[in-house]
């Protein structure tokens, strides 16, 4: 609900703004449904990273309608990546964090859990050709990459809100993955795509803006037929 407020506050602003979000939200079925199956997971306290894609903690998700789900979050900026895998094998999984890295660079630090995808050889000869460091946690002390887990369990409410509202799994993908950027983190008080990328991406309720060089060419335009 917070998320909501903050997205809202972006773009509007009317009298009893906060209540009527809060009201949308308590007499949403699928929000409230899928509210009570969030779970709290401690989090251990890693320090901050100094810029993006420095440490990343994976983790994965599934089965969910058939399919699995790496979900890898950046430390720093909470920059989230889901992946839509149909078997989580060591080597595909070594294949999706290499796209990903073709994309933003090899990172330092891999956190993991010890599921057998990471604890292979072959997935740690991978982390040693890059220079990658792979902390995975201790069986007794799961909670060390509570951040991965959290965000688990926020994209399997997410999904199962999408889904139930008869959407795909294509799409609850897409979607969880395009809001989580674009909403202003509660901790940070700016978006995953503003620390990550230092940028805001542009979104559809962006439209509701003026746009300013428009204004300011009709302006001259008609300055210029007056006169």
């Amino acid at each position: 609900m917070a998320r909501m407020k903050a997205e809202a506050r972006r773009y509007f602003w009317w009298p009893n703004l906060d209540s009527n979000i809060e009201h949308v939200a308590r007499n949403c079925r699928a929000c409230t449904e899928n509210f009570k199956q969030t779970v709290k997971v401690p989090m251990n306290q890693w320090s901050p990273p100094d810029h993006p894609w420095q440490r990343i903690h994976i983790d994965f998700m599934g089965k969910f309608m058939g399919l699995y789900f790496l979900v890898i979050i950046d430390a720093h900026s909470k920059w989230v990546e889901v992946i839509t895998m149909t078997t989580i094998t060591s080597q595909i999984t070594i294949n999706a964090l290499s796209s990903l890295f073709a994309c933003f660079s090899l990172c330092q630090m891999i956190l993991s859990d010890n599921g057998t995808q990471f604890t292979s050889s072959e997935f740690q000869d991978f982390c040693s050709r890059n220079g990658i460091d792979h902390v995975r946690t201790a069986p007794a002390h799961a909670q060390s990459n509570g951040r991965a887990e959290r965000y688990v369990e926020t994209v399997k409410s997410a999904f199962a809100k999408i889904v139930h509202e008869g959407g795909s799994v294509t799409e609850a993908v897409m979607n969880f993955i395009f809001n989580y950027r674009t909403t202003p983190h509660a901790t940070t008080g700016q978006t995953q795509a503003e620390l990550f990328l230092k940028r805001p991406l542009r979104t559809v309720l962006d439209l509701l803006r003026p746009n300013y060089a428009e204004v300011t060419r009709f302006a001259h335009n008609r300055y210029q037929f007056n006169f």
